[in-house]
């Protein structure tokens, strides 16, 4: 029994009429015939009873068509389903970011730039906390996720397509809002807004170690995740550390606060990452533009 003989049983069955099926379907009076007879010799019942008049359905044949109707939609929903699940593998992207400052600014440039290139695949972007940013990667809730070069799990793989430096990001209200650099004892006897330790990067844990260290004037108030903490900055209660690119046309000020580098800060690497080698053909196609257009 293959999928074709289903068809012409079905088709005959709503029809009675073997001309009428073979006219449809594009086949011969004797090929409808072989077909169904080879079906009821396989089944060992009749499923039509005919004669030079008509045609009938046969009992057992009632209940074959039924369950012949069902098999078929299941089949071709079986069908639907993989096709959808690899147009969805080459046409679909999910980014995973924490709301960096990159996130926030560069990152929709960089989306509409490669939308106008392709088009056909569709990008959704989800936003976490660090921990819940590499639990999403690790179990493939998202595709890729946008991080520094040094928080990338070992068994993860980093494309790299950008390098800044951390920045004080500071009300522009503030008189040391019009300098362009900052050093870290400039930061002292100011209000300052730390990520949690355990939402920071490796290089943001030690900088705000050194920041503390080097400004124990100043009250220092923690927030959970990157835009808990540029939100502070941008209501005025503090001058907050994220990292930072500063990248020809895109701003570092808006209306409400500025960018400014920390001269001690390491230079950091900004990339794609992604899991593991067997990637979607949608998240192939980012990265490898991502590497050939990148960022600085």
């Amino acid at each position: 029994m293959n999928l074709e003989q289903l068809k012409i049983f079905i088709h005959t069955a709503e029809t009675l009429n073997f001309s009428r099926t073979a006219k449809d379907m594009h086949l011969s009076q004797s090929a409808v015939s072989q077909s169904v007879n080879s079906l009821e010799n396989e089944l060992g019942i009749k499923l039509f009873t005919r004669d030079t008049h008509r045609v009938v359905l046969t009992r057992p044949g009632q209940s074959f068509y039924g369950s012949s109707i069902k098999l078929l939609i299941n089949f071709e929903d079986m069908l639907q389903t993989v096709k959808n699940l690899d147009t969805a593998e080459k046409t679909n992207l999910v980014l995973g970011m924490l709301g960096t400052p990159l996130d926030n600014t560069v990152m929709p440039w960089v989306i509409r730039d490669f939308n106008r290139l392709y088009p056909e695949i569709k990008i959704s972007i989800r936003y976490f906390t660090h921990d819940e940013l590499e639990h999403a990667l690790a179990n493939k809730v998202i595709d890729a996720a946008i991080q520094t070069a040094d928080d990338v799990a070992t068994n993860a793989y980093f494309h790299l397509f950008a390098e800044g430096k951390f920045a004080a990001i500071i009300a522009n209200n503030e008189p040391l809002a019009i300098r362009t650099e900052l050093s870290i004892r400039s930061l002292d006897y100011h209000n300052l807004i730390f990520l949690l330790e355990s939402q920071c990067s490796p290089q943001q844990k030690e900088l705000q170690q050194k920041i503390a260290e080097l400004c124990s004037n100043s009250t220092i108030y923690y927030a959970n995740n990157y835009l808990e903490e540029l939100a502070m900055a941008k209501t005025a209660l503090g001058i907050c550390i994220l990292p930072f690119i500063k990248l020809a046309g895109f701003p570092q000020k808006d209306e409400l606060v500025s960018a400014l580098p920390i001269r001690e800060s390491s230079e950091i690497g900004y990339g794609v990452v992604t899991k593991g080698k067997a990637i979607n053909p949608a998240t192939t196609t980012f990265i490898n533009w991502i590497e050939q257009n990148k960022l600085s």
